[in-house]
Formats: C-alpha cells, sequence, structure tokens
C-alpha cells in the first residue's frame, strides 16, 4: 500500500510542480471564494433561546431550618405570582447529600414559567 501511495504521490509532484503558477492561482482563487463566504455564517454559536421560564435562587443564612426557609420561598412564589407574566412557579428547597449539586435547606430554588412560552407555542 505504501509503494501504491508514493507511486500516486510521485505522479501528482509531476504533474503539479511545472504548473505551479496554475495551482498557486487556483488555491488564492478557493481561498477568496472561502472568505467571501464569511459574511454569511450565524453571528452565534447558539441561537438566543427564549424558553418563557427561569430560574430564582434564594439563599437564608446558613442554619436556616427547612420550616423557616419553606416558608421564605412560599411567600417569595406568592409575589412573584402576583407578576402578571407569570404563569406557575415550582419551588425545590435543597437538595440530598448525593445529588450532584448539593445544597443546604437554607436555598431554594423557584422555576418561574411565563405566559409568553404558552404565547409562543400557540402562534
Amino acid at each position: 500500500m505504501v509503494r501504491w501511495l508514493k507511486k500516486q504521490y510521485l505522479k501528482l509532484l509531476h504533474f503539479s510542480l511545472p504548473k505551479s503558477k496554475l495551482i498557486i492561482g487556483i488555491a488564492s482563487l478557493l481561498i477568496i471564494i472561502a472568505a467571501a463566504t464569511i459574511p454569511f455564517f450565524g453571528s452565534e454559536f447558539l441561537p438566543a433561546f427564549n424558553e418563557g421560564s427561569f430560574t430564582v435562587n434564594l439563599s437564608a443564612p446558613a442554619g436556616t431550618s427547612l420550616e423557616e426557609s419553606n416558608k421564605i420561598g412560599t411567600l417569595a412564589e406568592q409575589l412573584i405570582l402576583k407578576v402578571t407574566e407569570v404563569q406557575n412557579t415550582c419551588r425545590r428547597t435543597g437538595r440530598a447529600e448525593l445529588d450532584e449539586h448539593v445544597e443546604p435547606v437554607s436555598a431554594s430554588e423557584i422555576e418561574v414559567e411565563s405566559i409568553w412560552k404558552t404565547v409562543k407555542r400557540e402562534g
């Protein structure tokens, strides 16, 4: 296989060396064409995400009891739900010790879903 590859390589060299200006010209033209396509590429690696939801993180002082964290989280949810664009909320207080992202009971996450998520799906 190596002999065959060397033979093909020699054929290519014998063909291309006498025509070096032509080959350099073709390569330059291809580079210019490639550069000319750059403005048509997307400007972002990922498209804009408009999922219609976001996460609110609450942190109470360390040592806050689960009962107190629950009261704070419930109050925060009630306040968030007063915003007219909010459709619903879902709260998670603390995370188990075997979870990848362990959180104490003094930390809560509130997932907030906007009505715009529903409107976007329907419209």
